[in-house]
C-alpha cells in the first residue's frame, strides 16, 4: 500500500530557532486525508505540534505553506526530492506565488485543493504529475465532513469551518484572493454533524467570518446558532468576525447561547484615512467613538473581543502609537493583537508596494532568511 504524508510546516527563523505559528490542528490537511482513497495509508504532521522528525519511508508527499512557512517548506519538499520522492506544495503562499513555490516541489496546487487532489493521486498512480494543478474554489456543500481527526497537544483541541470567503476584501489581507469575496456556507446539517462528532467542548471555527455580512449572512450565523442550541450541543468556542456582529442583537443572543466565549475582530486602525486605505469601511461606519460601545455590547453578552491592531501603515505617526495604547487601556476590551503592516503575495497592497517601487527585498525566500537572520 502506498503511503502519503501531509505536512504542516513551522516557520523558522534560523537553524536554531522554531516558532509554532498555529497552535491547533491543519484543517485543510485533515479534509485532505478524509478525501484520500482508503487504500492509501495517510500521515499527517504537524510541526507546530510534533517534536520528532520527519519520516522519509512515504511514495509520495503534500505540504502546505503560508508565506511565513514557506521557507521551512521548501526546504521539506527539497529533502524529499533528493530522496526521489514527488511532492506537491499547495496553500494560500504556492497560490500566489506558483513560478517560485515550482522551483522547489514536483508539482504546485494552487486555490483550494479538494477541487483536484482526486486527480493529483491519479496522476500519481500513472507517474505522470502535473506541474500545476488549478483548484479554484470548491462548492461549500462539498466539503465533506471530517470523521478522522487529528490529535496532538494543540492550544485549540479541534477546528471546525462552516463558512468560507469573507465579504471585507481589505488591501492588506489574502483571503479574498484565495477564498473568493463571496461568502460561501458549508450545508448546516454537516456542520452540526462534525460538531455532534467532536470529542472536546472547546472549539474554533475558523471561518475568516464567521458573521458575514448582509441579511442573508446574518441569517445564516443565527441559523447555526440556534441549531447548536437545539441540539443541546454542550460547546464553548470561539471564532473570527467583523464589528457589525455587534449591530445584531439576535445574532448576539444565540451566539451566546451557543457558547460563543471570543470573537477576534480587525480594528486595524483608529485613523480614518489609513480605514479608507484598506479598503475597511465596515469600521468607518462606526469608527473611534463608536469602538467602545460595539466592545461593550459584544461583552455584554458575555462573549470576550480580542482586538486586532495593524503598525506601520503610510499615515501612521509616533503619535499613533500612543492613542492606540491609550484606546486599549480604556476600551475595556480583553485582548489585543498587534501587527506590524505587511505586504502579503496575492494581496493588494503587496501589489501596490511593489508598483511603487518601495518592495526593498523581492528575491523570496532567500531575502526573508536573510531579514530573519538580522532580526
Amino acid at each position: 500500500m502506498a503511503r502519503i504524508l501531509l505536512v504542516n510546516p513551522s516557520q523558522q527563523k534560523d537553524v536554531l530557532t522554531t516558532v509554532n505559528c498555529l497552535r491547533f490542528p491543519p484543517l485543510n490537511l485533515q479534509i485532505l486525508r478524509q478525501i484520500t482513497d482508503k487504500k492509501y495509508g495517510v500521515e499527517i504532521v504537524d510541526e507546530n505540534d510534533s517534536e520528532g522528525k520527519l519520516s522519509y519511508d512515504f511514495d509520495l508527499v503534500g505540504i502546505t505553506a503560508m508565506t511565513s512557512t514557506a521557507p521551512r517548506a521548501y526546504e521539506i519538499s527539497r529533502k524529499f526530492i533528493e530522496r526521489g520522492i514527488p511532492t506537491i506544495l499547495g496553500g494560500i503562499h504556492p497560490t500566489m506565488m506558483p513560478e517560485e513555490a515550482s522551483r522547489f516541489a514536483t508539482s504546485v496546487v494552487k486555490g483550494e485543493a479538494e477541487m483536484v487532489w482526486p486527480e493529483v493521486i491519479k496522476d500519481f498512480e500513472r507517474e505522470n504529475l502535473k506541474p500545476v494543478y488549478e483548484g479554484g474554489l470548491i462548492d461549500a456543500y462539498q466539503i465533506p465532513v471530517i470523521t478522522d481527526r487529528l490529535k496532538g497537544r494543540f492550544f485549540i483541541k479541534k477546528t471546525i469551518q462552516s463558512a468560507r470567503g469573507c465579504p471585507m476584501n481589505c488591501d492588506f489581507c489574502s483571503v479574498t484572493s484565495f477564498n473568493g469575496r463571496k461568502y460561501r456556507s458549508r450545508n448546516l446539517g454537516d456542520v452540526l454533524k462534525e460538531l455532534e462528532s467532536i470529542d472536546t467542548d472547546k472549539i474554533f471555527f475558523v471561518d475568516d467570518n464567521i458573521f458575514g455580512y448582509g441579511n442573508a449572512a446574518e441569517q445564516r450565523a443565527i441559523n447555526l446558532f440556534r441549531a447548536m442550541v437545539e441540539r443541546g450541543l454542550s460547546i464553548k468556542w470561539a471564532s473570527q468576525a467583523s464589528l457589525n456582529v455587534a449591530d445584531s442583537d439576535e445574532a448576539l443572543y444565540w451566539a451566546a447561547k451557543s457558547g460563543a466565549k471570543g470573537f477576534f475582530i480587525g480594528f486595524e486602525s483608529l485613523n480614518p484615512e489609513v480605514l479608507k486605505k484598506m479598503g475597511k469601511a465596515i469600521n468607518l461606519r462606526t469608527h473611534t467613538n463608536n469602538y467602545k460601545s460595539k466592545i461593550k455590547r459584544i461583552q455584554d453578552y458575555g462573549i470576550a473581543v480580542v482586538g486586532g491592531f495593524i503598525l506601520g501603515n503610510d499615515d501612521d505617526t509616533k503619535e499613533t502609537f500612543d492613542l492606540t495604547t491609550d484606546f486599549v487601556l480604556d476600551s475595556g476590551i480583553d485582548a489585543t493583537q498587534f501587527t506590524i503592516l505587511t505586504p502579503l503575495p496575492g494581496t493588494r497592497l503587496f501589489k501596490r508596494i511593489c508598483n511603487e517601487g518601495r518592495m526593498l527585498y523581492s528575491d523570496f525566500p532567500t531575502d526573508q532568511e536573510i531579514l530573519s537572520q538580522n532580526l
